[in-house]
């Protein structure tokens, strides 16, 4: 049973609409279901996956779950652009670009052997890392999308009603949000590894199975 996502309407409350979600595993190299036009992505992860099940954080309790399809959103995005640009960085990019892939990169460093290594001064990634995180994401994410050229109002809007667990923009004043911002200092404490300037072997990475 998937959750309803609520989105603003003028003059009322507001209105819903039921999540319709796609698995990573199911986006073809070029990501053509995803729409290329402005407007919000919802990130899932599937519930069997060991982040959500083997000694999950605090504040997966604190917070209400939106569920769909035995998955639970943890994260969205607007852009003002194109949607799919956007998640392409998510799913194929480093964590130098994504702030989703830095969240997921610190609470799997275990799991997945991840070292940071500073890029600059507020800037890390995963060096060799990237792709095996990049695997976990290809198996354990599916998205849902709407399209909406006023999608950071929208976004503002979604981050507020929802409480995805990732999200900080818009939510810094909560426990949730302290906890990853002190988690991510950690983190810029990695060494410094410059960028060796050559292009990244993840841009020939996709998730379709």
């Amino acid at each position: 049973m998937c959750s309803l996502i609520p989105t603003p309407a003028r003059g009322a409350k507001g209105k819903v609409r039921f999540t319709t979600l796609i698995a990573a595993s199911q986006l073809d190299p070029d990501l053509n279901a995803v729409p290329a036009s402005a407007g919000v992505y919802f990130v899932y992860i599937r519930e069997d996956a060991s982040l959500l099940c083997s000694d999950a954080p605090a504040f997966w309790q604190s917070e209400t779950p939106v569920r769909c399809d035995g998955h639970q959103l943890v994260y969205l995005g607007a852009s003002g652009q194109s949607v799919r640009a956007r998640v392409k960085c998510h799913l194929r990019g480093d964590s130098r670009v994504s702030s989703l892939r830095k969240t997921l990169g610190g609470l799997l460093l275990r799991e997945l052997c991840l070292s940071p290594y500073r890029s600059s001064r507020t800037k890390y990634h995963f060096a060799d890392g990237e792709e095996r995180l990049t695997e976990w994401i290809c198996r354990n994410t599916a998205y849902d999308f709407i399209e909406n050229p006023d999608a950071f109002s929208l976004e503002k809007f979604l981050i507020q009603s929802l409480r995805p667990p990732f999200n900080i923009t818009h939510r810094r004043h909560t426990p949730v949000a302290k906890d990853l911002m002190r988690a991510n200092w950690i983190l810029r404490g990695a060494p410094l590894r410059r960028s060796s300037g050559r292009p990244s072997q993840l841009s020939k990475l996709h998730c379709a199975s």
